[in-house]
Parts: structure tokens; sequence; C-alpha cells
């Protein structure tokens, strides 16, 4: 029997020079490739799938929108026996949705990632020297293992480990139950960048879920520079400890002038301890406390920053962005305290009786005159969920 063609060697269609437009020197550029299963098994969910990947690609565009700092460009790449790339990479500005989804043949898993990933090298080598801050993000979702690649798993750990040491390439994988610990193992992937999904229709929709929530917060950290993520479906995650002075500056606004710091020397109630120390009355919303555990933060919780041993206040829009909270308005999110290197980050609070902590620091707006709406003790959370 005559050796089988390497699918992933396959001629990759040709792509306009005029889409590879000049751009400003400080736009940040990721190119993503979703890399889907195509095999037989997935036949009674293609509807599904189809629609899911639709979502994707509308989380994917309201990017650019919502950040002109940002570019982004895709492709699609399916994987069965074989491996087709079914939409070439391009803006995301560009993309249609997805009227079909293929069902056939075997799980060619590793074939369908590598493509994925050289697809994205072989276009982003056309954009040399017009990107100053770049990155690769490959997001695979299969509902069966590998069965079928021709490329080996030495090769793909290669893959895995090359990309790594390159800084700003990042993997996720959505797989079926009770496989994600010996996949993340054998393949060389980080754990929180793996994910477990049921072959069900409830499992499809929260597996779109997963995948736009990672989006919203791999680019809230594409958005101060970061350039690859180990948790893309963890929580949200505060981790600053790559996050430039400079970049803060640039994509927050200084409030300094309209906050006093004051040190929590013993556990106190909010309202107490702020009229304790400004001799004012409390306006709700004025104290800003200082996020040290896991904590639920609302869709109208105004965020601020601040570096250790510096007086500046940074907050505005983009400061919830910064620890990849939601800006919506409309949803809700817990986030976990990462490494957040020199900074401190403060979250607003909208009760008159939750506790403060000792040996952490109060920002206070002594500007603000008028009350926020009340909530009773929202920012306290069962940590242990």
């Amino acid at each position: 029997m005559p050796r089988r063609k390497d699918p992933t060697k396959t001629t990759v269609a040709k792509t306009s020079k005029k889409a590879a437009a000049t751009k400003p020197a400080s736009l940040k550029t990721t190119y993503v490739a979703l890399v889907i299963d195509a095999s037989g098994s997935m036949s009674t969910l293609a509807s599904k799938a189809r629609d899911s990947v639709n979502e994707q690609m509308k989380a994917l565009a309201a990017v650019p929108k919502g950040d002109p700092t940002q570019r982004v460009f895709y492709t699609i790449v399916a994987f069965d026996t074989t491996v087709e790339v079914m939409v070439p990479p391009q803006n995301i500005a560009n993309s249609t949705p997805m009227v079909s989804y293929p069902v056939r043949g075997y799980t060619a898993l590793r074939d369908g990632v590598k493509r994925g990933a050289e697809e994205l090298k072989s276009f982003a080598a056309k954009m040399s020297g017009k990107d100053d801050d770049v990155a690769f993000l490959v997001v695979t979702f299969t509902d069966g293992e590998e069965n079928k690649s021709f490329t080996t798993l030495a090769e793909f750990k290669k893959l895995m480990a090359d990309c790594e040491a390159a800084g700003n390439w990042t993997f996720t994988f959505q797989l079926p139950p009770r496989t994600g610990d010996a996949f993340a193992a054998k393949q060389g992937v980080s754990r929180d960048n793996v994910r477990e999904w049921e072959q069900t229709a409830k499992g499809m929709e929260e597996a779109t879920s997963a995948n736009t929530d990672g989006f919203r917060q791999y680019f809230a950290a594409r958005s101060v520079g970061v350039q690859s993520v180990k948790t893309f479906y963890q929580p949200v995650t505060a981790d600053l400890s790559k996050v430039k002075v400079s970049a803060v500056k640039k994509q927050l606004d200084d409030l300094s002038g309209q906050f006093k710091s004051f040190q929590v020397g013993g556990e106190e109630e909010v309202k107490e301890f702020v009229e304790g120390r400004t001799r004012r009355p409390y306006v709700i919303g004025s104290a800003f406390y200082q996020l040290t555990k896991r904590e639920l933060v609302q869709p109208t919780k105004r965020v601020l920053v601040s570096k250790r041993g510096d007086k500046h206040v940074y907050g505005g829009d983009q400061a919830r962005e910064l620890i990849g909270l939601p800006t919506d308005g409309k949803t809700s999110a817990k986030v976990e305290v990462g490494n957040l290197g020199d900074w401190e980050v403060f979250i607003a609070s909208t009760s008159v009786n939750s506790k403060l902590v000792r040996g952490t620091r109060v920002l206070v707006d002594v500007t603000k005159t008028k009350d926020d709406s009340p909530t009773w003790r929202h920012d306290l959370v069962d940590t242990t969920k």
C-alpha cells in the first residue's frame, strides 16, 4: 500500500498582499486558527458545532471593533482522516458565517493542529516587518481522541516545545470527558489550556461559552502586551506580572488627584473605616478595597490599579479589561488573584458593611458626592466554589 500523503503539506491558497495593509506601529496583531473536528462522530452535533464556530467568529470580530489597537486574522482548519483549510487566513472583518459543518472519517487531531499552526506561520511571514506585537492562538475542538494522524507524537511535542520557546503562542483544546489530564501530560500542553466537554447539545453550548470567555480574557491580556497565556480556561485571573508602567499610562487614565490612600490596621466595616479616616459622610461607591482573594465582580464595578510604592492611581473603562473582566455592562465574573507583580488592584465597594482586610489599602475618591446603588455585602463570595 502506498504511503499516505502528509495532509499538513497541502498547498496553501494564495492570499493577496493587499490584506496586509500598513498599520500604526502600536497595533497588536493576533493570528487565530480555529481547528475543528470533522470526524464522523460529530454528525449528531454538526448543526450545533456550526453555530458554535459562528459564535466564536462573532467574538473574534468584536475584538478590533472594541479596541482599535488590536487586529485579528483567522483561519478555520477542519480535520478528519485528512485536513482541509476551510477558510484561508484573512482579516476577521471579512468573515462570513459557516453554512454547513463537514463530518466524515477518523480523527487526525495532531495533523489538524499542526496544519493550523503552519497556516498562521505562513501568513504571518508575509506580514514580516509590519508588526511590532504579534501573537498566535490555536483553538482546537474535538469529541474524540487521536487515531489517524500522519504527524507523530514526537513531532507534535516538538511543535509545542518550539512554539512555547518562541513565547508568543497559545494552544487550547476542548476534549472528551476524562481525557484532559492524560492529553496535557502526553502532548506537552498546559493543563489550564485544556477543557473537557460532554458530547451533548448542552455540552456544546457550554464549550462555546468557554471559548468566547477565553477569548475575552486572552484579548484583554493582549491589550496590554501579553503574548501568550497558560490559563485560557481558568476563571478570570488578574495577572499583571508582565504589565509595564508605560502600557498602563497609555491605556488608562491617571486619576491620582481624585484619591486618597489609607492603610487598614484592623478589621473594620467599610463605612466606619472611610468616615473615620476622611472625617466626612460615607459616599457609597467612593471606597475601593484591595483585591486579595477570589471575588465576584459585578458589571458596573469600577477597577483601579496602582504600583506598589507609587502614589499614582490609574482607572477608566479599560481598567476592567486589564484584569480580564467583562466590559459589556451586563456580565458578572469571578476574578482570581494571580501574579500581580509590582501592582495592586482595587475594586469599588457599593456596600456599607463589608469587612476590610487587615494590612491592605483602601483608596477613597474624595471628589465623589453622589451614592451609587447600594448592595448588601455582594463583594463577599464563597471562595470554596
